[in-house]
């Protein structure tokens, strides 16, 4: 299946395509995340009381409760309602336009988390590298209770990465740039990038921003052969459900997940190949879920 779906959404984006409304766009976007971000925990601070604020900005940098985790990913809002913004004084148009057709799009959501499902216990077979056992975390009564409201919460925050790296920029770069190369590379290194602090060692930044990198082109070409995000965002939604809701690090995030694996205290190390093949069976799958 070739990329020509990717037209539709490559179509939309035409009338605004000059490479500075995507440049000055993205720095605007940038440093408006930075500011909504900062004004809403100064909010926070002005209206909440002193005991709640401080427990929100504490638990939000650790994510060791549910609260902590819904909070994190919910702050995740701020770059949707930038992005936003950003679409409607640089390109004359809004952030629900970067899905495509809606119902397929769902559809595709669908078939692309189902193909997840029933991947991953293959995936258990995988060689992986020996992190230790996982023990329980959450009580599974209180974890089926949150689940509904933590979904939504997770949905908002790969809602956001995937509208700014596979809707706005890759669909602006292929309005501007033929080769696939450019508007499926550069969002994708972008992307990886933005992951670099997630590892405690140089070492393990390098093997995550690879890892990350490989997703973000994996979800991009889904995108391309669909011509919608939903793809992309089934992908991303069920990578992060599994890796933050289920079996999660005690390095971040991990207060809502029914198992944590214990690192005690030592960093994280990252295997690119284990990682990268991983995300190769998942990519598969999902195109064999599309036929595409």
């Amino acid at each position: 299946m070739s990329y020509a779906p990717h037209d539709q959404l490559v179509l939309l984006a035409r009338p605004s395509r000059s490479l500075w409304r995507v440049i000055v766009g993205f720095l605007c976007l940038i440093a408006l995340i930075f500011a909504l971000g900062y004004g809403a925990f100064e909010v926070a601070y002005a209206i909440l009381p002193a005991d709640l604020s401080w427990r929100i900005y504490d638990e939000s940098e650790v994510g060791d409760t549910p609260f902590g985790v819904a909070i994190t990913l919910g702050l995740f809002a701020i770059a949707t309602i930038a992005l936003e913004a950003v679409m409607r004084l640089f390109h004359r148009r809004g952030v629900l336009e970067l899905l495509g057709d809606l119902p397929q799009a769902v559809r595709d959501f669908i078939r692309v988390m189902a193909a997840f499902i029933l991947l991953s216990g293959l995936l258990t077979f995988l060689p992986s590298p020996d992190y230790g056992e996982p023990v329980p975390n959450l009580h599974p009564g209180q974890w089926l209770l949150l689940l509904p409201l933590m979904c939504v919460f997770l949905f908002i925050q790969i809602s956001a990465e995937e509208l700014v790296f596979r809707g706005y920029l890759q669909s602006q770069l292929a309005a501007r740039f033929t080769h696939p190369a450019i508007w499926i590379g550069l969002p994708s290194v972008l992307f990886g990038l933005l992951h670099w602090g997630n590892a405690e060692t140089t070492e393990g930044s390098v093997a995550y921003v690879l890892a990350t990198t490989a997703f973000g082109m994996a979800a991009a070409d889904l995108t391309a052969r669909t011509g919608t995000l939903g793809a992309a965002l089934g992908l991303h939604f069920a990578v992060n459900f599994y890796a933050i809701f289920l079996v999660a690090f005690d390095d971040w995030a991990y207060g809502y997940a029914l198992f944590v694996i214990p690192l005690n205290g030592t960093p994280l190390e990252h295997d690119p190949l284990i990682e990268l093949a991983v995300i190769l069976n998942i990519w598969l799958a999902a195109r064999v879920a599309l036929r595409r």
